[in-house]
């Protein structure tokens, strides 16, 4: 899909970051990964599509705040919803 397409999709339905390279997010991961992963992929596509990404769709994630590296993550990414494998959660 082309950013062009995204914008598009982006009028009529929510756009959601689903991280930058696919990783699984149900383990520790080293700060700089996290911050491509979770914060780095929503500033791309907000940039790409000049609105707001308020969900994070976690690849086989755990529930929010089992891992603390990764909610501590998402808080400053400024997220509002994360969604994963098995729930949706409002996280601020």
């Amino acid at each position: 899909m082309t950013w062009d397409e995204l914008a598009q999709l982006s009028r009529r339905h929510e756009v959601c970051c689903h991280s930058a390279s696919h990783l699984p997010l149900d383990r520790e991961m080293d700060a700089s990964t996290l911050r491509t992963e979770i914060v780095g992929s929503k500033e791309r596509i907000e940039e790409k599509l000049q609105k707001p990404v308020r969900v994070f769709c976690a690849r086989r994630g755990k529930a929010y705040g089992e891992i603390p590296s990764q909610k501590e993550m998402l808080d400053a990414a400024g997220y509002t919803y994360i969604t994963g494998d098995l729930a949706i959660e409002k996280i601020s």
